[in-house]
């Protein structure tokens, strides 16, 4: 849900196609998900299936989660901070409709 919320409020600065990950956990284990939201369609796309878990009560496997977590900072340090400041900086910057009911899916 916070995933999706995330996703939903870049798309309303304007920043679509641009990944955003999270955390899911159950008990020792959790999986990083990765999300995003297509600019042609608005949807909201999560990538749940066929993730690498970890359990963390094994030193090698949280030696491999904080890895992953590194890259993953390196990543998206760049790639989110230069895609929200790109445009934040054109003039006549106008933020889409932003509240609570714009962080989910309408159901129909």
């Amino acid at each position: 849900m916070y995933t999706e919320a995330s996703v939903r409020y870049l798309a309303s600065l304007g920043v679509t196609k641009q990944a955003v990950f999270a955390l899911a956990t159950d008990g020792l284990e959790g999986a990083v998900l990765m999300a995003w939201c297509s600019s042609d369609s608005e949807t909201v796309y999560i990538v749940e299936r066929n993730v690498q878990t970890f359990n963390i009560s094994s030193p090698i496997e949280i030696y491999h989660f904080v890895t992953v977590l590194l890259r993953l900072r390196e990543y998206g340090d760049t790639k989110l901070e230069d895609a929200v400041l790109k445009v934040l900086e054109v003039d006549g910057f106008q933020q889409k409709s932003w509240s609570k009911t714009a962080q989910f899916n309408k159901v129909e």
